[in-house]
């Protein structure tokens, strides 16, 4: 995201690049839209660098979207990082796929996910 360095893809990446991240993240957040069964879909996470490590994301997914979604049902999204993947996984998030998507001749993993969270 912007706030975390999301700034530098705009400042070194030509128009055409970010076009082409721009539709293959599009492509990426629609694998998780189809698959799943949910009611919102989350489209950024992050917790800054300084902060990792110390269970603030674990926080966010284990405590604080299951009640804020418990009113709504279940969110989707999709991670790049195999690191992510194996973090959601563990905490409770169902795998909806796992998809390569290829931008340039470059291929990266796409794992999509869903929360269910219990209603209060």
């Amino acid at each position: 995201n912007i706030t975390s360095g999301g700034y530098e893809l705009f400042r070194y990446a030509t128009p055409r690049l970010i076009a082409d991240f721009a539709n293959v993240t599009n492509w990426a957040d629609q694998i998780a839209i189809d698959n799943g069964d949910f009611d919102w879909y989350l489209e950024i996470l992050s917790v800054d660098k300084t902060m990792r490590g110390r269970g603030v994301g674990r926080w966010l997914v284990s405590q604080v979207l299951p009640d804020f979604v418990a009113r709504k049902g279940a969110y989707g999204f999709v991670t790049s990082t195999e690191s992510n993947a194996r973090f959601y996984l563990n905490g409770g998030c169902e795998l909806l796929d796992r998809v390569d998507v290829t931008m340039r001749e470059h291929s990266c993993p796409i794992w999509a996910f869903q929360r269910k969270a219990e209603r209060l």
